[in-house]
């Protein structure tokens, strides 16, 4: 059996010397990184303005999205919600309308729940800036 030379040894405990540094370079860059958490923080001004873009761009369901992702709740949110949970009443009274034609066992009384929320919210809009976004909803569906 042909011994190897101690210039090989040396050359490959050379290179794993530099791969454990690297190796533990990176882990110290990760764990100083998530102990910061500088990169998660945005300030409430960053959201409101993008749940503004949404909001007056009549992207409802980007906007529910962006509220959900980051749990974003408390009164500054509460006209977002307004309008998103409008929003999404209309949405299901259209997929539960859709499921009763198709014959779903059921559907009706979803379709009638759904349309009776949405009619609802017209009516008992709590913000007036939403009263013609809410509005459209019920009229899209009025039978």
């Amino acid at each position: 059996m042909k011994r190897p030379s101690i210039l090989k040894i040396l050359l490959r405990g050379v290179c794993i010397f530099f791969v454990g540094l690297f190796v533990y370079g990176m882990c110290w860059g990760i764990l100083n990184l998530v102990e910061e958490e500088d990169y998660l923080d945005v300030d409430t001004v960053d959201m409101v303005r993008w749940c503004d873009d949404d909001y007056y761009g009549r992207n409802y369901a980007d906007l529910y999205d962006m509220l959900t992702l980051y749990d974003l709740e408390g009164e500054t949110y509460d006209k977002y919600w307004d309008l998103v949970n409008g929003y999404i009443d209309y949405q299901n009274y259209i997929m539960w309308e859709k499921a009763e034609a198709a014959g779903v066992e059921g559907a009706a009384s979803y379709v009638k729940e759904y349309y009776n929320k949405v009619e609802s919210n017209a009516v008992n809009c709590k913000y007036p800036l939403h009263e013609p976004s809410l509005r459209q909803f019920f009229e899209e569906i009025r039978k």
